[in-house]
This record gives structure tokens, sequence and C-alpha cells, in this order.
């Protein structure tokens, strides 16, 4: 079995054990025997070079569908445990935990991952993320979504090397999806204008 090592804690990967080492009380159990980490069985291409995917709501889920239909592997943390067992009843790698907590993404391999996509709401949960994050991997890629410009200018101040407003994001993702049904060809627009690009 793989040890994972957090601080203050050392749990058994996959041993459905969550709760802190002796002695620790840095972070309790999370909800009786459910194992909160990756099991010990996982492909090694979850493992590094990945996308932690940090949510899995109606944004989350869209995200995790894009990346699965690229072969871009990705593994999931989530607060709700209900969401957790869905996932990994689907075969996606799915961890237990908050991500502004060192734990969850300390269990994700936060270290090794090459992005990670924060699908939140709660802007605190976002710069709680994030500083985690930065914590674990200083020169780790973050995106992330904010409402407005005030947002995304603090969850840039915080980290986050890309934000995308809502409506700035909705407008891309129109001319993306446009451009694909026009086709290939359509990539420098009409009769060769300017490029888009997102």
């Amino acid at each position: 079995m793989a040890l994972v090592l957090r601080p203050a804690q050392a749990v058994m990967a996959g041993s459905g054990d969550a709760t802190a080492a002796p002695g620790s009380s840095q972070e309790p159990a999370l909800t009786g025997t459910f194992p909160a980490a990756l099991p010990p069985s996982i492909e090694p291409r979850y493992l590094s070079h990945q996308v932690v995917l940090v949510g899995h709501g109606e944004l989350g889920r869209r995200v995790a569908r894009d990346l699965s239909q690229r072969g871009i592997p990705f593994v999931v943390v989530e607060h709700l445990r209900e969401r957790v067992e869905a996932l990994r009843g689907q075969r996606i790698p799915a961890v237990l935990g908050e991500a502004g907590g060192p734990t969850a993404l300390v269990q994700a391999h936060g270290a090794g991952a090459d992005l990670m996509v924060v699908t939140l709401e709660d802007k605190a949960e976002v710069l709680r993320a994030i500083a985690t994050a930065l914590a674990l991997k200083p020169d780790l890629p973050i995106v992330a979504c904010a409402p407005g410009p005030e947002e995304a200018q603090t969850l840039r101040a915080a980290g986050a090397r890309v934000v995308l407003q809502t409506q700035d994001a909705l407008a891309w993702a129109l001319v993306r999806d446009a451009l694909a049904a026009l086709g290939p060809s359509s990539a420098t627009g009409p009769r060769g204008s300017a490029q888009l690009s997102g």
C-alpha cells in the first residue's frame, strides 16, 4: 500500500481510514469508514500530470465531461460524499474533502498536477482552495470562474492564473461551438479575418 503523507498525518491510501495519525488533532475522520483517499489501485496517469478538478456541481460536471471526451486524466475533489460515491461508481477518480484544507489536495496528488480547475461558487472557498494549492505547488496553474470583474481581480491577486468571468466564458463557449459546427476551415473566420483566441 502507498503511504500518503499529509501535514501532521499519515494515512494508508485506500485503507478506508481518513482519520488523523495517532496523537494528531489536525483533522477529524470524515464520515464512518468511507475512504476519502484514492484507492491504491489507481492508474499512474491520475497521479502526475493530471488536472485536479475542484467541485463537481453543475459546472464541475461539464468540465469533467469535456476533460473525459478529450482523454485528459483528472481527479475530482468534492466535499459531498454522495457525489464522490457516484463518481467512483462511474470509475472517475475522486477524493472526499474540502479543497481549502491540505488533506484533499494532497490525496488528489496536487503536487504532481499540471493544472487545477476550481468550479466552486463561494468566493471564500475558492480563495482557500487557491491558497492551499499554491502552498502545495507554488507554480501550479489555476483556472477559476468569477461572476464579475471585482471578484476576478481578487482571484488573480490570490494566484489564479486564468479567471473566466461568467459572461466572457459563455461568449467564448458560444463562439467555440459555432466555429466547431462550421468546420476546421472556420478557425480564421470568414475570408481569412483575424483569428479568435480563448
